[in-house]
């Protein structure tokens, strides 16, 4: 079974196999699992941990003190001072007290068995949230360079501990990554199944965070349970907590919809076969969700002297003698290093742990190598990495499937699957250490076969897609290994194959480290290329906002104020500076401090900007968003081409960019969209240690990347994907966004991910031209909404949601 943990602002909600989801009559039944943070759990004093409530009705077997047992949990403290809580800093905690925790809950699940309770969900109630203090300096001090700090210094990238007391900034990500980690340490021991008379039951912790009144943690699941999304009873005037709770259900349930194999009929408001969009679901509708009944059918593999071999369960030859680490048919294979191999099988595949050493004087490129060729048939589908995931058909004649990773895709992984088994080839290496690409690369051979590439250096074959930005190779005396997981799974649960490199990632990278917010954005150009004109050269849109050099800002303040009533809540500013008569520097980088340069006084001057854009986003519920242009080709005057691309060594470089960036929170935004903040303009790891910087510094800012970043930099910002494409290359379809982006659940859940509804681009014509409908054009929005994405539009439209539902309205004021 893989079990899943994901945070969403004080919500923590565990996914769970397709094993345990089952369907009675529209009601979710208990083997539903789901942690919330907003709901209260009864958690009397003195009440002691060796007891347990059962509820009949639910079958929710509440177990009270376990967790907070564990909390205080005498074996698991530091050998400091009594009293302290500076046992935090060692997390996770020790295994001896989780598996004591786990011990106990069997004892008491097996004690309620036998009293005749047949229990299908575990519940854990905690006294409250999960809280810590930081230590004293002198303790710090003590802990500040040594083994038990090491964790929380590794991800501060810091060597003493002790810096945080003099840096508000580093104090502000301590603060964060502590508590992420200690709720990471409680997970752990408590994300788990039981057992019992064969019947495997999942684990629930319910929190009480302080404030909210005391609720009896099995009537809040049995309220979840009856199948609709109904607001839960806190106290009166927690419209967020209501709102919040509500997104995770929503989450959970569409977890369980992604487990199950698909349907033949699309859902109401998914693309239909011409790739138009169809109308909207049903306000608070959820489609139904089927019982998952087919088992696993894992491939068995087996080596020989030939190589590894794989046949699946009817006996079906799979892969036939494939040797591990034999380089990819290249032209100069010969001047590259080849890699040992070894490989040890796991259930369902295999894990092959590819070695590279420069033995060496000179500095060497490492050789390509390829992976097995897959028994799957002449036509074939693949998740595709190189978008959201969605699933793309593969044939002999398609153009060949290829991608480079940490730049076009999204996760280093390629997952192949037909009418009955799935295939993922996925790949662990420390791409923030290492510093370079790699390219996964598809062919379809003969007899139905599909070999599958792991590529690490270009040729006069490889461009777009396939071109490694950033080659690999290796000094002499230089060592390196890559993983590369092989995992098979039926054809239904294909996001399983993904199971080896989400434990890698997650111990990489974490959770997300933001809080996600579905809301839909309106996005409202101040400046656009068609009003440049010699009267007009920053090509201000006048008819909406006049012209602020000239007229001042009052006419584009009155517009925005406008589009916040009548449209949403948050909305996003692009070009707010205007445009310039450069081309070439459209976006422009001066995207706020122009607002406050003597060239232009008028604009910043005599209408204080800045002023003027705090006071409309100051009205509580509204969030007001400034694109940020070039964001990763910085210039340094208005106007100037932009060449250079973001090195976080440069220290003018650094500090041009952070002005720009204070300037716009200056101006009450925040939200920024980080325009072009791509890896094939400054790798990842460069735009990572801008954002890391950025967050560190304003924490109360989300940040949202274009176009769709990788798996990493998803954990750090939110990201941006156009829904349609109107040249789109290779075999991708013009909807890019028709399907939930399940991967980035899988390995990102609680992510948010923006799709921009530019339906011009569209090849509907009732989204776009003459033929073309308002109401087209809001069940498309609906739709994207629906499938968990954030849809962007510019087309006036009404966005809010009534009652802080999870339904989008449809009408328009």
């Amino acid at each position: 079974m893989v079990v899943t943990a994901f945070r969403l602002h004080g919500v923590r909600a565990l996914g769970v196999g397709k094993d345990l989801l089952t369907m009675r009559t529209n009601k979710f039944v208990a083997c539903m699992l789901l942690v919330i943070g907003v709901v209260g759990c009864p958690c009397a004093k003195g009440q002691s941990a060796a007891t347990f409530d059962f509820d009949a009705t639910t079958g929710a077997l509440s177990l009270p003190g376990i967790v907070d047992g564990l909390r205080t949990d005498a074996v698991d403290r530091l050998a400091v001072k009594t009293g302290r809580v500076t046992r935090y800093l060692q997390p996770p905690w020790m295994v001896a007290g989780v598996n004591r925790t786990r011990l106990q809950m069997q004892l008491l699940i097996s004690a309620a068995a036998a009293q005749g309770k047949s229990p299908s969900v575990v519940l854990l109630p905690t006294s409250g949230p999960i809280k810590w203090t930081w230590t004293s300096k002198s303790d710090l001090a003590r802990i500040g360079a040594d083994s038990r700090s090491a964790a929380l210094r590794a991800v501060l990238g810091v060597k003493d501990l002790r810096v945080i007391t003099r840096s508000p900034s580093l104090l502000s990500a301590a603060t964060v990554a502590l508590r992420s980690m200690v709720t990471r340490a409680v997970e752990q021991a408590t994300m788990t199944t039981v057992t019992v008379s064969g019947k495997r039951i999942p684990v629930l912790i319910v929190e009480r965070p302080t404030g909210y009144p005391s609720q009896n943690a099995a009537q809040t699941v049995a309220g979840i349970l009856d199948g609709t999304v109904t607001a839960l009873a806190v106290s009166p005037g927690a419209g967020s907590a209501r709102n919040i709770a509500n997104v995770a259900i929503a989450d959970f349930k569409a977890r369980l919809l992604a487990a199950t194999p698909p349907v033949s009929t699309p859902p109401s408001g998914a693309p239909n076969s011409a790739g138009s969009q169809g109308t909207a679901p049903p306000s608070g509708s959820v489609p139904p969700v089927r019982a998952i009944t087919t088992p696993p059918t894992p491939a068995q593999w087996t080596s020989s002297d030939q190589g590894w071999s794989a046949v699946l369960a009817d006996g079906t030859p799979f892969v036939s003698s494939w040797v591990a680490g034999v380089p990819a048919p290249q032209e100069d294979s010969m001047t590259r290093i080849r890699p040992t191999a070894q490989v040890q099988s796991v259930p369902g595949g295999l894990r092959v742990v590819l070695a590279y050493d420069n033995s060496t004087g000179l500095r060497r490129e490492l050789a390509s190598v390829a992976l097995p060729a897959f028994q799957l048939g002449t036509a074939v589908l693949v998740q595709d990495t190189r978008d959201l995931g969605c699933t793309v058909e593969l044939t002999p004649t398609s153009p060949v499937w290829r991608g480079t990773y940490p730049g076009i895709l999204y996760a280093p992984a390629c997952i192949l699957r037909n009418d009955t088994i799935a295939v993922g080839v996925s790949v662990e290496y420390p791409v923030m250490t290492y510093r370079h690409d790699i390219r996964l690369r598809c062919t379809a051979s003969t007899d139905g076969k599909w070999v599958v590439e792991l590529g690490m250096e270009n040729s006069t074959a490889h461009c777009g897609f396939s071109y490694l930005h950033n080659r690999p190779s290796l000094e002499p005396g230089e060592h390196r290994e890559y993983v590369v997981n092989i995992l098979t799974t039926n054809s239904a649960n294909w996001v399983e194959t993904l199971a080896p490199y989400r434990t890698y990632f997650r111990s990489q990278y974490g959770e997300v480290q933001y809080v996600r917010d579905l809301r839909p954005v309106f996005g409202v150009a101040l400046s656009q290329l068609e009003s440049m004109s010699d009267a007009n050269p920053n090509g201000w849109v006048t008819s909406h906002v006049g012209n602020p050099e000239i007229d001042g800002f009052v006419v584009a303040g009155n517009y925005l104020e406008s589009r916040f009533g009548d449209c949403s809540n948050r909305l996003m500013v692009w070009a707010p500076t205007g445009y310039s008569s450069n081309p070439k520097a459209n976006y422009p980088f001066q995207f706020a401090s122009r607002w406050t340069s003597s060239a232009t006084t008028t604009l910043s001057a005599q209408n204080n900007v800045p002023a003027a854009l705090r006071a409309i986003a100051a009205t509580t519920g509204r969030t007001l968003g400034l694109w940020w242009g070039h964001a990763a080709n910085p210039s340094y005057v208005w106007g100037e081409d932009p060449v250079r691309a973001l090195r976080w060594s440069d220290p003018v470089m650094r500090d041009v960019w952070m002005s720009e960036l204070e300037a716009a929170v200056g101006s009450g935004a925040t939200e920024i969209g980080l325009d072009a903040f791509v890896h094939e303009i400054s790798p990842v790891w460069e735009l990572a240690a801008y954002l890391k910087a950025a967050k560190l510094r304003f924490p109360q800012v989300k940040f949202c990347t274009e176009y769709r970043s990788s798996d990493l930099l998803h954990v750090m910002s939110a990201t941006w994907t156009d829904c349609y494409r109107s040249a789109p290359l290779f075999n991708l379809p013009n909807i890019v966004a028709r399907e939930r982006f399940l991967i980035a659940d899988y390995l990102v859940p609680g992510h948010e991910t923006w799709v921009g509804m530019q339906f011009n681009l569209s090849n509907d014509p009732k989204l776009w031209g003459n033929g073309s409908s308002r109401e087209a054009q809001r069940a498309a929005v609906a739709n994207i909404f629906a499938l968990g994405y954030v849809p962007v539009t510019w087309v006036p439209m009404w966005l809010k949601q009534p009652n802080e539902s999870s339904a989008l309205a449809g009408a328009t004021p």
